[in-house]
Protein backbone atom coordinates (compact mmCIF):
# COMPACT_ATOMS: atom_id res chain seq x y z
CA UNK A 1 0.00 0.00 0.00
CA UNK A 2 1.40 3.34 -0.39
CA UNK A 3 -0.07 7.07 0.68
CA UNK A 4 -1.11 9.94 -1.96
CA UNK A 5 -2.42 12.59 -0.20
CA UNK A 6 -6.11 10.99 0.83
CA UNK A 7 -5.94 7.88 -1.41
CA UNK A 8 -5.06 4.34 -1.27
CA UNK A 9 -3.41 2.56 -3.67
CA UNK A 10 -4.06 -1.26 -3.19
CA UNK A 11 -2.93 -4.26 -5.60
CA UNK A 12 -1.36 -1.20 -8.29
CA UNK A 13 -4.78 0.34 -8.32
CA UNK A 14 -5.34 3.46 -6.48
CA UNK A 15 -8.69 3.38 -4.28
CA UNK A 16 -11.18 6.57 -3.21
CA UNK A 17 -13.27 5.83 -0.75
CA UNK A 18 -16.38 7.72 -0.41
CA UNK A 19 -17.82 6.16 2.40
CA UNK A 20 -17.21 4.45 5.91
CA UNK A 21 -17.96 1.26 4.70
CA UNK A 22 -15.99 1.78 1.70
CA UNK A 23 -12.98 2.62 3.89
CA UNK A 24 -13.27 -0.56 5.41
CA UNK A 25 -13.77 -2.81 2.50
CA UNK A 26 -10.43 -1.27 1.01
CA UNK A 27 -8.49 -1.96 4.42
CA UNK A 28 -9.45 -5.65 4.96
CA UNK A 29 -7.73 -6.40 2.06
CA UNK A 30 -4.26 -4.75 2.70
CA UNK A 31 -2.20 -7.91 3.58
CA UNK A 32 0.34 -6.22 6.59
CA UNK A 33 -0.89 -4.82 10.27
CA UNK A 34 1.50 -1.94 9.52
CA UNK A 35 -0.15 -1.13 5.97
CA UNK A 36 -3.86 -1.36 7.91
CA UNK A 37 -2.63 0.81 10.91
CA UNK A 38 -1.52 3.39 7.89
CA UNK A 39 -4.45 3.06 6.31
CA UNK A 40 -6.86 3.75 9.48
CA UNK A 41 -4.92 7.58 9.49
CA UNK A 42 -6.10 8.04 6.20
CA UNK A 43 -9.80 7.78 7.19
CA UNK A 44 -11.55 11.28 7.89
CA UNK A 45 -11.50 12.27 11.87
CA UNK A 46 -15.30 12.07 11.53
CA UNK A 47 -15.45 8.35 10.26
CA UNK A 48 -12.96 7.01 12.38
CA UNK A 49 -15.17 5.70 14.94
CA UNK A 50 -17.11 3.70 12.05
CA UNK A 51 -14.75 2.11 10.28
CA UNK A 52 -13.31 0.79 13.33
CA UNK A 53 -16.27 -0.78 13.80
CA UNK A 54 -17.04 -2.03 10.48
CA UNK A 55 -13.48 -3.39 10.76
CA UNK A 56 -13.96 -5.33 13.55
CA UNK A 57 -17.22 -6.84 12.56
CA UNK A 58 -15.35 -7.96 8.84
CA UNK A 59 -12.69 -9.09 11.23
CA UNK A 60 -14.76 -11.44 13.38
CA UNK A 61 -17.15 -12.23 10.82
CA UNK A 62 -17.70 -16.33 11.36
CA UNK A 63 -17.12 -16.86 7.61
CA UNK A 64 -13.30 -14.91 7.60
CA UNK A 65 -12.38 -18.05 9.50
CA UNK A 66 -13.98 -21.09 7.56
CA UNK A 67 -12.05 -23.84 6.39
CA UNK A 68 -12.41 -24.31 2.44
CA UNK A 69 -14.53 -27.45 1.84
Amino acid sequence: MSRDAQHLRINGQTVQPLTPRAWAAAIVQLPTLAERRAAMELVPPHWHALVRTHLTIAWNHPQRNKEPS
